[in-house]
């Protein structure tokens, strides 16, 4: 059903270009029956295509362009396209719609890959410094105020973690893009270290190394199922992971160290500091009384 009678007078580009606001549509007749041009408030001319859709029933209206920038030539042509997708059981306007959302989805799968490839080593290690190891400022979005949340370390302890990363991992990787560091590239990090003479460096490194990867994953600055090369340069290492912390920022990483089941986490905290969260991923928990706080 065209919603245009077969034998009816067919358009004319002299008749299109004489339409004026609050004409009536003028529709095209014999086999370019559907097709119609409005003229609206503003004089604006539009091809449209009314029909029944082979997926609802139901009547659809699809936008062909607008006339002049479209020729009447060209509507035509793009009409008798959309009649040939119904021929063929498929909705034009439905079509469309998917084949839009298909370049918007993958418009933004490349977006996200190009983000990914730009997201450095050096930007995981200041992200991880910044919004976890450091104290940092916040503004309360109902007051405007600005207010010190305290960092997951000691002011001390903050300076640590900092020169560490630098010193090594930023010094070595910080170029490399963060989705493109592999286990061996850790590994000869590690090895660099040992060679030192540093042992105790090692073991720092590598752990706020794969902290700090853990928290872009959870983030998703990188995907959900990127494999943590500094993990896995730990893992095969290591059969239990005790963390000293009450941080609920860690509950990623022991949800993620909890996928091997060779590898058992406990976590060591006081109760009423330590989150929920890292509670209910450690494999064991241990309560540490207030009374043995400094």
């Amino acid at each position: 059903m065209e919603h245009s009678k077969q034998g009816s007078k067919q358009l004319s580009v002299r008749a299109i270009e004489a339409m004026r606001p609050g004409d009536k549509v003028k529709t095209d007749g014999a086999e370019n029956a559907g097709l119609r041009v409005s003229c609206g408030s503003s004089g604006l001319k539009t091809f449209t295509y009314r029909y029944l859709s082979p997926e609802t029933g139901k009547l659809v209206q699809v936008k062909i362009g607008n006339f002049p920038g479209v020729k009447l030539a060209e509507a035509r042509l793009e009409l008798s396209k959309m009649k040939e997708l119904r021929a063929k059981g498929i909705c034009p306007k439905a079509e469309r719609d998917r084949q839009l959302q298909a370049e918007k989805e993958a418009k933004a799968a490349q977006a996200e890959a190009e983000a990914v490839a730009a997201y450095t080593v050096t930007d995981l290690i200041e992200q991880y410094l910044t919004e976890v190891i450091e104290d940092r400022s916040v503004t309360d979005l109902r007051t405007g105020e600005k207010k010190r949340v305290p960092g997951a370390r000691k002011p001390k302890g903050q300076w640590e973690v900092r020169r560490t990363l630098h010193n090594d991992v930023v010094r070595v990787l910080g170029e490399r893009p963060a989705a493109e560091v592999k286990r061996k590239d850790v590994v000869d990090l590690i090895k660099e270290i040992l060679g030192r003479g540093a042992r105790v460096q090692a073991g720092n490194v590598l752990r706020e190394f794969v902290a700090a990867y853990e928290y872009a994953i959870g983030l998703e600055r990188l995907p959900d199922d990127f494999p943590n090369p500094a993990w896995m340069t730990l893992a095969p290492q290591v059969d239990t992971v005790v963390l000293l912390s009450g941080d609920g920022d860690f509950d990623v990483l022991l949800e993620r160290i909890n996928v091997d089941p060779g590898v058992r986490t406990e976590v060591y905290g006081v109760e009423s500091l330590t989150a929920r969260s890292l509670i209910d991923s450690a494999s064991v928990y241990h309560p540490i009384g207030e009374n043995l706080l400094l």
